[in-house]
């Protein structure tokens, strides 16, 4: 049997890369990794009081989880930001 992981993209990725919380981020990334290692999928979604959660985008192999930490550490790198590991 394998495990889903949700991420909300504000409240465990924009906010912590914010306040640089990297390390939380990176976790994070490194949890995902297991999942999607165990069979698992990487939900992403954007979360609302009020409403029900968007999907955001869902990865289902290790190559589609590293190619989106690429495109936000490119973010990092010009917001002069330590990357996520």
């Amino acid at each position: 049997m394998s495990i889903d992981i949700t991420i909300s993209i504000d409240d465990n990725i924009n906010d912590p890369l914010t306040m640089g919380q990297t390390h939380i981020v990176s976790e994070i990334f490194r949890i995902a990794s297991e999942v999607l290692t165990n069979g698992g999928k990487v939900i992403v979604q954007r979360v609302y009081t009020n409403a029900q959660p968007d999907t955001l985008c869902e990865f289902k192999s290790e190559s589609e989880l590293s190619g989106w930490k690429e495109r936000l550490n490119e973010v990092q790198i010009k917001l002069g930001r330590e990357q996520i590991i």
